[in-house]
């Protein structure tokens, strides 16, 4: 029977910590008999727990005390100790994060009293690396230095039983046949009708319900007609339980969102093609991380679909980050912006702003919504001459909010530099131009209408023709 008992008591036990907070509290000790304390150690830090190994970090840690405790004291000690920046506490399917504070007393030649309390940390930005290393299970050089000795000497025997043995060199030739012919028809045989696939994104870092954007270029090496160009984005919970022989892993999918680029496309020998793509992050508080045998990962698998012919596919790792949080007013814009918007607003001749700094200014704000609100506030309605690539005519009846005409059509496009998304507005009288397209260049004037907030993009009308 433990001879004393700990509590943790914290000051604030409902509050949200941040980076560069610290938790504050005490440890209360009751003491049942005469005891020897060696250490009363206090320490914050963050555990794993669900269905992979454990993987636990140590923030801070301090000794509060040394020595002998009486039969029947109560006493209590404070605490101030930093909070870890990362990873923050999160609750999943089969991973869990959490924080805490845990008090032990170290006593000779019996059990260590323990006692933990927990607490929350919110992310305020995007860490360094989303992969954080465990205190424990560290391997050191000579570790590694011995496994590779190890490899190399299994290397050299398998090399002398397939000589000895040539039984076991007909298998392994077997499945050198196998492994090689799974690899022509995975990734030799598409680029011998695609050509050389590149897979283009704006950023792989994103924060929830930001836009994932970029673009598949293709130099196609003969007439193809593509069936289909989908693109899916996968978060999941990948957990490792076990080692060796007992080793195993638990998947757990957190979103998936699949979306269809293009269809029936056919593509030209020798023309480079560009696919564009963009679609949303959901709202998620799972963000990238790696946390020992645990992670949370987020995929973004591309598939172009050849008709009797393998299909093409690649996956791109997407680094989900939380928003930079900021102590200051939340949407503030800074001075620059706010100075071209006072220029946009302008009457006279020298305040007139051409549309490549109008759509600048709208591609830096598109994940800011009250930006983007002072934006539109200032060129709503304003009439500019613009160059853009056409991606590809929507089903549009003209009834989108009372942006576009009752008579016309919505069409895909994309300002050059920067990519900036737009959705066109066009008229009945100008559908003929665009019957047929796909990374074709259009100019001519239109009128900012307004934002797409569902697939952030600028809105803007042509003009009808005179």
């Amino acid at each position: 029977m433990a001879k004393c008992n700990l509590t943790v008591i914290l000051n604030d036990p409902d509050r949200i910590y941040y980076a560069g907070d610290t938790v504050s509290g005490r440890v209360r000790v009751d003491v049942d008999a005469e005891v020897r304390c060696n250490a009363l150690q206090i320490r914050s830090g963050w555990r794993t727990e669900g269905r992979g190994n454990v993987s636990r970090g140590e923030t801070e840690s301090i000794v509060a005390f040394s020595g002998t405790w009486e039969a029947g004291q109560t006493l209590e000690y404070p605490f101030e100790l930093a909070v870890a920046a990362w990873p923050p506490t999160y609750h999943g399917h089969y991973l869990t994060v959490n924080h805490a504070v845990d008090a032990q007393a170290k006593i000779s030649w019996a059990f260590d009293p323990k006692a933990s309390c927990q607490y929350r940390v919110a992310a305020s930005g995007a860490p360094e690396s989303s992969e954080v290393k465990p205190t424990a299970h560290q391997v050191g050089g000579w570790i590694a230095g011995l496994v590779a000795v190890v490899f190399f000497a299994f290397l050299a025997f398998v090399f002398v039983v397939l000589i000895a043995n040539p039984v076991i060199l007909a298998i392994v030739l077997v499945f050198a046949i196998v492994a090689g012919t799974y690899y022509f028809v995975r990734h030799v045989m598409p680029r011998m009708v695609l050509g050389e696939v590149d897979c283009v994104l704006d950023s792989p870092v994103a924060t929830p319900g930001s836009p994932i954007a970029g673009n598949l270029h293709l130099s196609p090496k003969k007439a193809v007609l593509l069936d289909a160009v989908t693109a899916e984005l996968t978060g999941q919970e990948v957990c490792v339980s076990g080692s060796g022989s007992n080793k195993k892993t638990h998947k757990h999918t957190l979103r998936t969102h699949t979306e269809t680029l293009r269809q029936s496309t056919k593509v030209l020998p020798g023309v480079r093609t560009s696919i564009p793509f963009e679609f949303q992050l959901p709202s998620t508080d799972a963000y990238t991380l790696k946390l020992g045998d645990n992670q949370i990962r987020w995929t973004l698998s591309m598939r172009i679909a050849i008709p009797r012919w393998p299909d093409w596919r690649h996956s791109e790792a997407i680094q989900v980050v939380p928003p930079q949080r900021s102590d200051s007013a939340d949407g503030a814009i800074d001075s620059e912006a706010s100075m071209s918007m006072q220029r946009v607003a302008g009457d006279s001749p020298e305040d007139e702003i051409t549309f490549d700094e109008t759509a600048s200014h709208f591609y830096a704000a598109r994940r800011d919504r009250e930006r983007l609100d002072l934006l539109l506030d200032a060129v709503s309605g304003m009439t500019f001459p613009m160059e853009v690539i056409v991606e590809r005519r929507l089903l549009y009846s003209g009834d989108d909010g009372q942006l576009g005409y009752p008579d016309g059509h919505a069409v895909w496009a994309r300002f050059v530099d920067p990519p900036l998304p737009m959705t066109l507005y066009v008229p009945g009288e100008l559908a003929d131009e665009f019957e047929q397209v796909g990374n074709r260049r259009w100019q001519g004037r239109a009128t900012v209408v307004g934002w797409d907030f569902d697939h952030r993009r600028l809105a803007v009308r042509l003009e009808r023709p005179s």
